[in-house]
């Protein structure tokens, strides 16, 4: 089993109150952590000539939505730039 390693140098969450950014980084890990265990991503992450910085820019998200689900759609977005 290969080991992927992942960092996040800041995610900017405008809106969201400060005690929420702890649900929102739990739900970004069980994201990535759901996406990442998928052997063809991995093989992806691996693959020659892949770039290990992912820059995903904005992302909007609707009014209302929970803490975690805006971490679980943050990772998806990381795995959708991973798995191009």
């Amino acid at each position: 089993m290969k080991k992927i390693r992942v960092s996040i140098d800041s995610v900017q969450l405008k809106g969201f109150r400060h005690s929420d950014r702890f649900e929102v980084v739990e739900g970004l890990k069980l994201e990535l952590a759901r996406t990442l265990s998928n052997l063809t991503v991995t093989e992806r992450v691996y693959a020659p000539g892949r770039i290990p910085l992912l820059r995903l820019g904005q992302i909007q998200m609707e009014t209302g939505i929970a803490p975690r689900q805006v971490g679980m759609r943050l990772g998806g977005a990381v795995a959708r730039r991973i798995s191009r």
